[in-house]
């Protein structure tokens, strides 16, 4: 099943049906769920179909032991995407929002590169070292909000294998730090690690090699209404260093989005064969994915919310932030060719703030800034008529 879609694509289904039951199995069906927000596309199935409220079923007749069959079809999405709360694609460089620390003496630590990305020309990248290390790049903290709230990242890396890794962690309410483990639903840990990586018994981690950009996604939706901080940890050890290309692991393409998603199972069943002999797929998940566009950016920091209205936008754009604490603020309005358009200084306050603006496409940037608190940075692509 495809795994990532844009909300309206259609999602193409290959089931494949083996028959290990030691005997011919007669009168063999499958039925696949179609959950809400789906919708079976009329023809693009290669075998004939029932179709229930929220189920389709193939009939396959009697299948020889060990006869192979497959089942194709597509579905249609609904049209509500994934909505992006925060996104951080690094081409503004280090602005602030993740900070670096050495857990050790090392001084391999993260640092903003120009390659490898997966997109643009900003990425965060750690190298990696035979003297040992333990690096570390943490986001700034943010309440969880959303009904289905999720973190997604791209990374890619080269370590010694089962030796070498990188780990992600968080901190709740200003707590320990923690291992994200179960959390992961897409695209986790790939091997568990030697004793020594890290003093944890069942450590798993991020190693060896991943040639190509991929996608991770935690689910946040424990967390909800409380605030997190997210933590990127890589810990070589004092051995060898990776053969290859850039040994290391890189980040790009950090987002917390209020995911919609759709999740099915198949089952194959066989009127002459045992129950306990059914077979059925496990939980398959479609992700749909954002615009990258922030309609809501409450969550990037816990001293600020931000809400731009209406989305989506016809003539005029109206942002209003509503700000914990007052300080010295920077607004920029800039063409999506980079040029500056306007600019001005102003003094952020505890109370609701307005700023409406006319402008055909821009993006916003807005900085804040004072004694207590560390630069936070937001940015909001916008496209009115």
């Amino acid at each position: 099943m495809t795994p990532l879609v844009n909300a309206g694509d259609q999602v193409d289904v290959t089931i494949t049906i083996t028959n290990h039951f030691p005997d011919t199995a007669k009168e063999v069906y499958v039925s696949d769920e179609v959950p809400p927000g789906l919708q079976f596309i009329a023809g693009s199935s290669n075998i004939p179909i029932i179709q229930f409220s929220e189920l389709v079923r193939f009939n396959l007749d009697d299948m020889e032991y060990a006869d192979v069959r497959e089942i194709t079809y597509s579905l249609k999405t609904a049209n509500a995407r994934s909505q992006t709360l925060l996104i951080k694609d690094m081409e503004d460089g280090d602005d602030g929002y993740f900070e670096r620390e050495a857990l050790d003496a090392s001084s391999n630590i993260w640092n903003i590169v120009s390659n490898p990305t997966n997109s643009g020309s900003r990425a965060w990248f750690v190298k990696g070292t035979d003297l040992g290390s333990d690096q570390t790049l943490r986001s700034q903290p943010f309440t969880v909000t959303g009904d289905s709230p999720t973190l997604r990242f791209y990374h890619k890396w080269n370590t010694q294998n089962a030796v070498d890794a990188g780990f992600l962690e968080i901190a709740v309410n200003g707590g320990e730090y923690t291992l994200v483990k179960e959390e992961i639903i897409r695209n986790g840990y790939n091997s568990s690690m030697s004793n020594g990586t890290l003093p944890s018994p069942l450590q798993y981690g991020f190693t060896g090699m991943q040639e190509d950009f991929t996608d991770t996604y935690v689910d946040l939706s424990s967390y909800i209404e409380q605030s997190v901080v997210i933590r990127f940890r890589y810990t070589p050890d004092e051995s060898i260093v990776a053969d290859g290309e850039l040994p290391g692991w890189t980040m790009d393409d950090f987002e917390i989005m209020d995911m919609v998603s759709y999740t099915t199972t198949a089952c194959v069943i066989a009127s002459n064969v045992p129950a306990e002999f059914t077979d059925c797929t496990g939980i398959v998940d479609v992700f749909i994915d954002t615009d990258g566009i922030v309609s809501s950016v409450g969550i990037l920091n816990d001293d600020f919310h931000l809400e731009i209205f209406p989305n989506p936008a016809q003539d005029e754009v109206k942002i209003k932030i509503t700000s914990k604490t007052g300080g010295k603020a920077s607004v920029g309005i800039f063409s999506l060719d980079g040029k500056l358009i306007m600019s001005e200084n102003t003094e952020l306050t505890t109370n609701k703030q307005k700023f409406n603006f006319k402008q055909r496409i821009f993006h916003r940037n807005l900085s804040c800034k004072n004694r207590d608190r560390p630069w936070g940075y937001y940015r909001k692509s916008s496209y009115s008529e």
